[in-house]
């Protein structure tokens, strides 16, 4: 099953009625322009800085964010430069966004839903994303938190586009029984819906789709497993905040939301319980830096006993039981997605292999006419790599290819797509960059790989160099078919070679046909 979007028959009703609805939600400026900022691969803490110091109210948070335990700092920040530096680049563009969403969404007057309510929902959720990212020690767990925070978003849009939602919400016993009713009433859930929406918005793709999926965690099977990892954390989330919510008997909340936690992510029952006693600990110093208010707050004494009875007295066996099928299941099917990946990759540098390349460039090409959006490929040739075998041997010769590989990796954006080609030459492919970003983004990794040594022979350092082909569709230049495009990368790096190596060369002015 694929992540859950809004373009099929039986949402069409929903899709044409959120369209009409002229008071969607919208983010904040202050929103956007840190969502533009985020996407900016030579952004720094200095640009981070100025833009969220135009914001005081902003600031103001970023600021007591660093200085809460959440974030366990040994001395007091002061200033934001400090805070910024502390926290590190992309955990405060993740801060910045939550906070500015959370505070800048306000309530209709038409809508039905208790806001205060919905924000403390989310912020408890994505706090306890957050706490199940890091005792996994899945990198970004603020990227996780963001993804907790938004996964409901789409009940917002909902709720502005029918009258009658706040009655259906109301009806709801859980969050799942929730999805289930907006399925019957609209033919799809506020996943796809907070999908559909942050798209809308702008935000990274990545993010929409883990939305989409946070109701199942199984439709990311194309998704890389640190990120597959991430949306699991969001999809357990939901169950442990209804704990926390319930004004009722818990008991049946705790069976199920331990039950998801080790099915899902392996958390047994003492690090579950543990994982409750943060959350409960944490509450009071999130509630203070995200100015949420404290009406229907809990009681973490009587939810901590409960959850030990439930969990370490009469129910762990038969918790452990009834999921000793699901534990298989569950690794028989990452054994199988493990050997799907690798069969992807290339074995020698582990970035995407040949055969992998020709599949994403089709798609990308078909997306790219299907939307407009500009569709760039470069072609990276390793300069005299045939000087470098025959100087140092084959070994050496597969460090640098290896070596090589990482820094594309490490330098290219999560959304671009890096593959071997083939010998000394690698291929990737860049969605929604037109040719003046792509040649940006190719000269950081060419500069990159020139100035990283690759490999140490009898204590001296091996350099190469990179030549650059590039062609961009849909730019000032459409091509017929994705196999014009890969030609026209081709030619571009031969051109670029003739030229002295080196160097990036775009298809469209140098190289031209």
């Amino acid at each position: 099953m694929a992540v859950t979007v809004l373009n099929e028959t039986d949402s069409e009703a929903l899709v044409e009625a959120l369209n009409r609805c002229r008071t969607l939600p919208s983010p904040p400026g202050i929103a956007i322009q840190v969502v533009q900022l985020a996407q900016d691969p030579e952004a720094g803490l200095a640009e981070v800085a100025d833009l969220i110091c135009k914001d005081p109210a902003l600031a103001t948070r970023i600021l007591r964010a660093a200085n809460s335990p959440l974030y366990a700092r040994n001395r007091e920040i002061t200033n934001l430069r400090q805070a910024l530096m502390v926290l590190g680049l992309h955990a405060t563009l993740s801060l910045a966004l939550g906070f500015s969403l959370v505070a800048g969404i306000k309530k209709g007057e038409q809508d039905s839903l208790d806001y205060p309510l919905f924000w403390r929902r989310a912020v408890l959720a994505a706090m306890v994303s957050r706490a199940l990212a890091e005792h996994l020690e899945l990198d970004h767990s603020d990227d996780v938190f963001l993804i907790g925070l938004l996964q409901d978003i789409g009940m917002l849009a909902l709720d502005r586009a029918f009258a009658d939602y706040g009655e259906l919400f109301g009806e709801a016993t859980d969050h799942d029984d929730l999805a289930e009713r907006e399925r019957a009433r609209f033919g799809s859930d506020h996943a796809a819906v907070g999908h559909w929406l942050l798209a809308k918005w702008g935000l990274p793709d990545f993010l929409c789709r883990a939305v989409g999926a946070s109701h199942d965690p199984e439709g990311t099977r194309d998704m890389v497993p640190a990120q597959r990892d991430a949306v699991r954390c969001v999809s357990v989330s939901s169950s442990i905040a209804d704990i926390f919510l319930s004004q009722g008997d818990r008991e049946e909340r705790i069976r199920k939301a331990a039950r998801l936690a080790q099915t899902r992510l392996g958390v047994e029952a003492e690090a579950f319980t543990s994982l409750i006693e943060s959350i409960c600990e944490h509450w009071p110093e999130t509630t203070r830096v995200y100015d949420l208010s404290v009406e229907h707050d809990f009681d973490p004494d009587a939810i901590m006993e409960e959850a030990r009875d439930v969990l370490l007295v009469r129910n762990l066996h038969a918790i452990q039981q009834a999921n000793e099928y699901r534990d298989r299941a569950e690794s028989l099917e990452e054994r199988n997605r493990t050997l799907e990946m690798k069969n992807r990759l290339d074995g020698l540098t582990n970035l995407y292999n040949r055969a992998y390349f020709e599949e994403r460039i089709a798609e990308e090409f078909g997306l790219s006419d299907s939307h407009g959006w500009p569709l760039s490929l470069a072609f990276l040739d390793l300069d005299h790599f045939k000087r470098i075998n025959d100087t140092y041997g084959h070994q050496v010769g597969d460090e640098v290819l290896r070596s090589v590989a990482d820094v594309i990796m490490n330098t290219v954006r999560n959304t671009d797509i890096p593959c071997r080609y083939g010998g000394e030459e690698f291929v990737v492919v860049i969605p929604g960059y037109g040719a003046d970003q792509a040649i940006h983004a190719c000269e950081r990794v060419r500069r990159r790989v020139a100035e990283t040594p690759h490999a140490l022979v009898n204590g001296e350092p091996v350099h190469c160099t990179l030549s650059v082909g590039l062609a961009t569709h849909n730019g000032p230049r459409r091509f017929e078919g994705h196999a014009d495009l890969v030609r026209a990368a081709d030619r571009a790096v031969y051109a670029a070679k003739l030229g002295g190596r080196n160097r990036t060369v775009l298809y469209d002015t140098d190289s031209g046909d």
